[in-house]
C-alpha cells in the first residue's frame, strides 16, 4: 500500500506501532497543551465525528493504564491520529504553539 501511495505521488512511510502508549500520551499531552495554550496543541476540527465520538470513551487498559484497553475496537480513528502526530513531532523542533496538518 505504500509503494502505490508513493507511486501516485502520495508521500507514506510505515506507521511506527511499537509504542501505542507512547503515541497516546503524545495525544493526551497536545489536548492538555491546547486547553492551557502551553507548548504544542492539538485541535479537532468537528468535521472529525468518528474521532470525536470515540476518542473521550476509549476505555484505560487496567494493565497499562497509560495505554488504551486492547480490547477497545473502535481505536482506528485515535491509532491513526498517534501515528500522524508521531511522524509530526520526531525530531521536530518547534518555536509556535501548534503543529498542524493541511
Amino acid at each position: 500500500v505504500i509503494g502505490i501511495m508513493n507511486e501516485a505521488g502520495l508521500w507514506a512511510t510505515k506507521p511506527y506501532k511499537k509504542d501505542r502508549a507512547g503515541g497516546f500520551a503524545l495525544i493526551n499531552q497536545m489536548l492538555w497543551n491546547a486547553a492551557n495554550r502551553e507548548g504544542p496543541g492539538l485541535y479537532i476540527d468537528k468535521r472529525c465525528r468518528y474521532l470525536i465520538e470515540t476518542l473521550p470513551e476509549a476505555p484505560r487498559s487496567e494493565l497499562r493504564p497509560e495505554d488504551i484497553d486492547h480490547r477497545y475496537r473502535a481505536d482506528h480513528a485515535i491509532d491513526a491520529l498517534s501515528y500522524l502526530l508521531r511522524e509530526l513531532h520526531d525530531g521536530q523542533v518547534t518555536n509556535g504553539k501548534t503543529i498542524g496538518a493541511w
